[in-house]
């Protein structure tokens, strides 16, 4: 779901860094929302810190951002962090309509 966030809004972060930055997180056992939101939580604060693949500290994964790609890309965060959040408190059509925001238009409707 992660990806399709990426794809929806610009790419601006490499498929790698993504799963890189999931690994870094710790499991979590809560409802799908819960875990949505607490995706985007971690990325934006992690965004400003460098991030290395949990096995090896060789290479930085987020190596490739430039400054002005890291504010975008902590913008977008901050959005899609912010309609987790509202979507968590809404009923299920806002839910719907919140997360068809964050995930793209194809983001299915249940129930």
């Amino acid at each position: 779901m992660i990806k399709a966030w990426n794809r929806e809004h610009s790419e601006l972060m490499q498929s790698y860094h993504i799963e890189v930055l999931v690994l870094s997180l710790p499991d979590v056992t809560q409802d799908w929302p819960f875990e949505v939101k607490y995706f985007f939580d971690q990325a934006v604060q992690k965004l400003d810190a460098a991030l290395y693949h949990p096995k090896s500290t060789a290479d930085r994964v987020d190596d490739y951002l430039d400054a002005s790609t890291r504010v975008a890309l902590k913008e977008r965060l901050e959005r899609a962090q912010d309609r987790a959040q509202l979507a968590m408190n809404a009923d299920a059509e806002e839910a719907i309509r919140l997360y068809r925001l964050i995930f793209g238009g194809k983001f299915p409707a249940y129930g």
